[in-house]
């Protein structure tokens, strides 16, 4: 956020920050300050107000900044801080902050530090923006993701407490198999188990583990009719829950006095088909939600069933004069359980499919071949995820020959909304229906005129029964399942419809989930494909290659954007950027920055006008996002080599490889969205045959660590490449070390990367840049006219160009100081290299022509033009409506004078 603050003091920050933080400000973003050289941290007021503040109370130390963050993380913040302040570098950090009554609230903080000329660490600067509806987001998604693994375990613990439970022979077995295999969803303190007496008018304690002695003696029998927790589910066969902060003396006055293993505790009945044989009891702590008490349900259940086997096993020991009716009643439980695993194994299977399938439109087609035979011969899945929408539907017939003789019939008889029967009617009323004998001679009709390609013995498939049972997604019919049974079969008993029933109620909600997720995919893609040229043009002389890599599921459309485009005046403009962020406004912002470039660019401006325009649009769009870009133009000539021009606003500068070695281009200049007045510096090469670029954002670099590069990574990686090597190979090369720096980690940003590689011009050209331009902005202020004299001398002294500092600084000065002490604007500061001059423009929002008082040399004032056109070699001034531009040009010293 503060890209080039090296030897800017704290001090001098804040003294031409207002307008910055104004702007950040009014984006809802707050803006700090630390001088670690005097202790004191400085916030504006929207800082304040992110952080719960009233404006002015801040009390401007970094103990007070540490107190609003949240208790948990603030040796983690202060030490990023301290980090990035040592290693002279930026820093990132997700926390919370604590409002005064008791709100807390996500900010991602992001600084960098400051240094003073000597490279001393003097503080750090930095903003800071609310991510609570993000964090919010994420933690929805991992509870739903926690869901579907705690369904997962719970299915496995189900299973393995069913194969304890089959292998066990007695109720000891069984009562031990709840103790030792039952994995509930809640830590328990104690478990019980009580069943029916002889006389079926009590309760006997069969078993318990961690009862308190006290409350074990005295609940050792209990009476069925007594108004206790345990009496009163298996009597009324139903679950009595008591939580840990309920009052269970007020519910049931019998406990009075009667010692607890543990604050809640709840009792289940133990029911077979038709009766409750008893009860379990578990005392636990924490929370207990409805999908709790199911899943305790569902395993009480199951013991029930073995218990229930058990017990009949041994009343036929003991009833030996009975043995034939004993053994038809073993047969009959037998079926039951045998059935009963069925069902739950069937169910599993379906659950199974379900969470394997990636759409949609694959979980009605699985779900439709996963549930025959067992429930039809064929079954069709029918969804409308929208009211109004149309029907969907999947079908599967038993045997795969038959597979179309289902589907001619199905169309035969096809959906009708005003429908009174079958699929119309269950969506109307959410409802299940069981046709025993549906319209046969209509079916008859449709069998007889059936043609040859149904299959010869089509008609020997007689509709015996339909059952269609509603889908349900939150409180509404989304679909049906519809099974049908032919032939000769028996007609489906009620056990049957109710496990029909349970798979309808198991996949509503997964198909609208993966029908929502499928709509989330297109709309992204859809997108993201409009950031994206559909294919890259014919360049005449140049070979181009593109790539372009989603992070994750690509489930939400990035930032990243990458354009390659022809200017009326024959040049090419090469765009990419990278909008911070994902989602709809960073899909907005990428279409704003794009749209904005290739306007500007076709009415003529040039780089650094195109990129303000960017700027200014991206400023203005009133979403609060930032966004980095690199454009570029090639020029291209019969009698000429081709010229490259680049400009960065913030992002990862190209990478140039020539014959003489590899370097980085341009500089990296001010990110769009961010301030109203940004730095610009355009760089001007040509290009000989061979010379390649390519140009990246920074999902190539930045990854978790230990993951990411620095840039010279990259640059090194380019310079190995051979230099004979296509541009393919190129970008090919850098993706290929991406890929190898990924395996272990999951990228969190999109990549683009596009390559460029000249196929015509010279083998060889001066690889000096032909221009290289800078340019700020500065406010109408005296300070100002100190600040822009500095950025012109340290301009140009980190290049070769050897001019007369001190005539540039004195010329610099007046020009200035005409704009913002005479005219009273805002002015601008253009430098441009040359290689043999260097041209400096100022221009402010004044038209007005400045006056040259060359008649009245014992005046004052108004020596300043009189000083330049003295020093300089060339200057003059430009006028237009919107302002004026006066400029200069001095001579670069040639080897011999100097």
């Amino acid at each position: 956020m503060a890209a080039g603050a090296d030897g800017v003091t704290p001090a001098e920050l804040a003294g031409r920050g207002e307008l910055a933080s104004a702007a950040l400000a009014a984006s809802g973003t707050g803006v700090w300050l630390w001088d670690t050289t005097s202790g004191i941290v400085q916030w504006d007021a929207a800082m304040e107000a992110l952080c719960g503040r009233a404006p002015g109370t801040f009390d401007g130390t970094f103990d007070g900044w540490l107190s609003v963050v949240h208790p948990d993380e603030r040796a983690a913040v202060a030490a990023v801080i301290d980090r990035a302040v040592a290693d002279r570098s930026a820093c990132a950090v997700e926390h919370r902050v604590v409002w005064p009554d008791g709100t807390e609230r996500w900010l991602e903080c992001r600084g960098q530090a400051l240094t003073d000329a000597a490279g001393e660490p003097t503080g750090a600067v930095g903003c800071a923006f609310d991510i609570t509806e993000r964090k919010a987001a994420e933690l929805a998604v991992g509870t739903s993701l926690t869901r579907t693994r705690v369904s997962r375990d719970r299915l496995a613990g189900l299973q393995r407490l069913s194969r304890r439970l089959a292998e066990a022979a007695s109720v000891d077995g069984i009562v031990a198999a709840v103790f030792d295999v039952l994995e509930t969803p809640v830590p328990t303190a104690s478990r019980a188990v009580w069943l029916l007496d002889a006389t079926a008018e009590g309760l006997e304690l069969v078993a318990h583990v961690g009862l308190a002695p006290d409350a074990a003696a005295r609940f050792a029998v209990i009476d069925l009719a007594a108004p206790l927790p345990g009496a009163i589910a298996c009597r009324e066969r139903r679950t009595i829950v008591v939580p840990p902060d309920g009052d269970a003396v007020a519910a049931f006055p019998a406990l009075d006095g009667v010692p607890r293993s543990s604050p809640g505790f709840v009792a289940v009945p133990l029911c077979t088909e038709s009766t409750a044989i008893g009860v379990l009891a578990l005392g636990y702590t924490g929370e207990l939600d409805d999908d709790d008490l199911v899943f305790v349900e569902t395993a009480a259940g199951q013991v029930a069933l073995a218990l229930a086997r058990t017990m009949l096993t041994d009343a036929l020991a003991h009833r030996a004069e009975d043995a034939a009716d004993a053994a038809r009643a073993a047969a009959a439980a037998a079926e039951r359980e045998r059935r009963a695993r069925q069902h739950f194994e069937f169910l599993t299977s379906v659950a199974q499919v379900v969470m394997r399938s990636a759409s949609h439109e694959e979980l009605m087609a699985s779900v439709a071949q996963a549930t025959v035979p067992m429930l039809g011969d064929w079954c069709t899945v029918h969804f409308r995820p929208e009211p109004g929408a149309p029907l969907q539907a999947a079908g599967a017939h038993r045997d795969p020959a038959r597979a179309e003789w289902m589907r001619h019939l199905v169309d035969a008889f096809p959906y009708d909304p005003t429908g009174q029967h079958g699929v119309a009617h269950v969506l109307a009323t959410g409802t299940t229906e069981f046709a025993p004998r549906p319209d046969g001679a209509r079916v008859a009709r449709t069998l007889a005129d059936a043609p040859d390609s149904w299959g010869a013995d089509a008609a020997g498939d007689t509709v015996r029964s339909i059952v269609t049972v509603p889908l349900s997604s939150q409180n509404r019919t989304v679909g049906a399942l519809q099974y049908v049974r032919t032939g000769d079969e028996v007609l489906p008993n009620e056990d049957e419809v109710a496990l029909a029933e349970d798979v309808g109620s198991r996949i509503g909600d997964a198909l609208m989930l993966r029908w929502q997720a499928g709509q989330h995919r297109q709309i992204a893609t859809t997108l993201q494909r409009a950031f994206l040229p559909p294919r890259l043009p014919d360049v005449a002389g140049f070979d181009l290659a593109a790539r372009y890599l989603p992070a994750g599921d690509a489930a939400e459309v990035g930032g990243d954007f990458y354009d390659v485009f022809l200017l009326e005046d024959g040049c090419w403009a090469v765009l990419i950027g990278d909008v911070c962020g994902t989602g709809a406004d960073a899909a907005a912002t990428a279409a704003i920055v794009r749209h904005t470039v290739r306007a500007a660019a076709r009415h003529g401006h040039d780089l650094a006008s195109i990129v303000e325009w960017a700027n200014h649009a991206v400023l203005h769009s009133g979403r609060d996002l930032f966004c980095t870009m690199c454009f570029a133009t090639i020029e291209l000539a019969d009698d000429a080599p081709p010229v490259l021009r680049v400009v960065s606003a913030g992002h990862p500068l190209p990478i140039l490889r020539r014959a003489s070695g590899v370097t980085q281009l341009g500089g990296h200049g001010t990110l769009l969205g961010v301030f109203e007045h940004i730095d610009i510096i355009t760089e001007t090469v040509q290009l000989a045959a061979g010379d390649a670029a390519v140009v990246y954002t920074d999902g190539v670099s930045d990854l978790p660590p230990p993951h990411g590069v620095p840039a010279e990574h990259l640059v090194e990686l380019v310079d190995a490449s051979s230099p004979q090597a296509e541009v393919d190979v190129l970008v090919d090369t850098v993706l290929d070390d991406l890929a190898r720096r990924t395996s272990a980690a999951v990228p969190r940003d999109d990549v683009a990367l596009l390559g460029l590689r000249c196929r015509r011009g010279p083998a060889t050209v001066d690889e000096r840049p032909l221009l290289r331009t800078w340019q700020r902005s500065f406010p109408a202020e005296h300070t100002s006219i100190r600040a822009a004299r500095r950025f012109a001398r340290d301009l140009l002294a980190d290049t070769d160009t050897d001019v007369d500092v001190g005539t540039l600084e004195l010329a610099v000065s007046e020009l200035v100081s005409n704009a913002v002490l005479h005219a009273r604007t805002r002015c601008t500061v253009r430098v441009e290299q040359h290689r043999d001059s260097v041209r400096v423009e100022v221009a402010d929002q004044d038209p007005r022509p400045p006056r040259r008082l060359l008649d009245d040399p014992d005046r004052i004032t108004g020596r300043g033009l009189r000083i330049v056109d003295a020093i300089v070699d060339r200057w003059d001034v430009e006028t237009a409506p919107e302002g004026k531009t006066v400029w200069f040009e001095l001579a670069v010293r040639s080897e011999d004078a100097a």
